[in-house]
Order: C-alpha cells, then sequence, then structure tokens
C-alpha cells in the first residue's frame, strides 16, 4: 500500500508519535510532504511564548527537552523508551520516504507532486491547512487525519489545551477520514488518556502521541488488511451527549487563565470520560 504523509516541519514532540506509530506496526510511507507553517497557528508573540513555555512544559519540562533534543542524552528512562530525543522529519523518513517541501499541496506543483505519488492512503500529521476536495480526491482510498482531541466536542487546534482548559478527566486522540470540513469526517478510533494520571501538561502531550501513533497503526493496517476504511471494531465511543465546538489557537488571554490539572467540568456520565 502507498502512503503519502502530509505535514509540518515543527511537531515538538513528533518523534514521539513516529517511533510509536512504527512500533505497532504502522506502514511506512514513500512520501514526505513538509508544507509551511501558518503563523497563525502557534504562539506568535515573545509573550505567549514565554507563558506557554511555563505554563505548559515548565523548568523541568524544558530541561527535559534540553537534554533529549541538544544533548541527545534524555533525562529520564520513560523520555528515552519514548523516543523525546527524535526530530519528527527524520523519525518519518527512517524507512527510507522520500521527503519533499511544497508551499501548497493543492497548488499546481503540490498535486502534480500527490499525482505522480499515486497514493493509497493519505495521511495528515500536523498539516497546517485544510485540504480542498481535489486533493482529497487523489488517494484511492482516501485521507486520514490525527486529531488530538474528542470529536466533535473539540474541533479546531491545540484540543489538548481546550480539553484540559475546559475540566476534562481524559483527554482523546480521534482518527478521522478528511472532508473539506474542518474535523468533520467519519470518526474511525478514539483513544483517551487520564489527566490525572499525568504529571504535566507536556506528559500530557507524550502519552497523547505515543497513544495517536498507535492507534494510527491499527487503522492503516487495518486499511491494508481490507483494502477500505472503517471504524475500528469497539474503537469507537457511542455519541456523546456535551456540545460540540470548534477552537481557536489559544492566545495571551487563555494561557493566563490555564491551569494544570483544571478543576472538572463535564458530567461523570459523558463517553468523553472513558479511554477508548
Amino acid at each position: 500500500m502507498r502512503i503519502v504523509v502530509a505535514t509540518n516541519a515543527y511537531d515538538t514532540f513528533g518523534g514521539v508519535f513516529a517511533q510509536a506509530y512504527r512500533e505497532a506496526g504502522g506502514p511506512e510511507p514513500e512520501l514526505v510532504v513538509v508544507l509551511p507553517p501558518r503563523p497563525e497557528l502557534g504562539f506568535r508573540t515573545p509573550a505567549e511564548r514565554a507563558l506557554a513555555a511555563w505554563k505548559l512544559v515548565g523548568p523541568r519540562g524544558l530541561a527535559r527537552m534540553a537534554a533529549a533534543r541538544r544533548l541527545g542524552r534524555p533525562l529520564t528512562r520513560r523520555d528515552r523508551a519514548y523516543g523525546l530525543q527524535r526530530e519528527w522529519l527524520s523519525s518519518l523518513a527512517e524507512g527510507g520516504a522520500r521527503v519533499v517541501e511544497v508551499p501548497k499541496l493543492g497548488d499546481a506543483q503540490g498535486m502534480e507532486l500527490l499525482r505522480g505519488a499515486a497514493p493509497d492512503l493519505l495521511l495528515s500529521l500536523g498539516a497546517p491547512v485544510i485540504f480542498p476536495a481535489r486533493v482529497l480526491e487523489v488517494p484511492r482510498l482516501g485521507a486520514v487525519n490525527v486529531h488530538n482531541g474528542r470529536l466533535p466536542q473539540y474541533r479546531g487546534h491545540f484540543a489538548t489545551f481546550w480539553e484540559v482548559a475546559r475540566g476534562e478527566r481524559v483527554s482523546c486522540t480521534s482518527i478521522h477520514v478528511m472532508t473539506p470540513k474542518v474535523d468533520a469526517g467519519e470518526v474511525l478510533a478514539v483513544e483517551g488518556c487520564a489527566v490525572a494520571g499525568c504529571a504535566s501538561f507536556m506528559d500530557l502531550m507524550l502519552e497523547k502521541k505515543r497513544s495517536g501513533g498507535r492507534l494510527l497503526a491499527e487503522v492503516v493496517r487495518q486499511v491494508e488488511r481490507t483494502g477500505a476504511l472503517a471504524p475500528l471494531p469497539g474503537r469507537v465511543p457511542p455519541p456523546s451527549t456535551a456540545p460540540s465546538g470548534y477552537f481557536e489557537f489559544p492566545r495571551l488571554a487563555d494561557l493566563r487563565a490555564f491551569s494544570w490539572p483544571a478543576a472538572g467540568a463535564v458530567a461523570k456520565g459523558d463517553p468523553a470520560h472513558h479511554p477508548g
């Protein structure tokens, strides 16, 4: 099966995701398409970046990142086992994938590249754009996105932040079919991570990267076996009664209001509380 990945170059914990995907037997991509970042999808000002580092990573997290990335010597056994020292793009290409940068997947250059790869499956891993229908129609079996939140409750950007900020006790990873509407396609699999089981927001992100890599590997292996996109048996919870919403990337005021962990705010009976 021919797999193309569309992504960006700046996934801080992407190496953890790639290692988990590979360990779970996920088929290797043949092509990695790297798209330019969108400045609005990130912490733009020095104040936002400084506050995000303090609130979401903290001094110990920054030390862990420095030891893993700059020195290549993760501080903890878990960080070493998870592959925190791994860089995103080099991890994706470890199996021999070709890595190509393009300004836009839907323009003439991007479409020529995509059609030339003749993918069976397109995987969006942090791709910073909404793909038009002409892109989604190229892969023979369809396109799949990994979303770091429960759908449809947490559509949009940086769902892990908003799940914690709104008091969810379980933070989810969802795999869904891509459509021209953001985060609106059929959900193929969901897995939850208990917020209380994580020592910090950074640890929650690492656990979700591990979870997402394994979950995507399950989805792709099923597609490889069956030749079709379909929900994983037992991996999609019943519909939730919680309202759905679309979330923008957090800004300075959101960071100031953020606390770890936030007090629980959702009814105990909501299926979003139960790991998939």
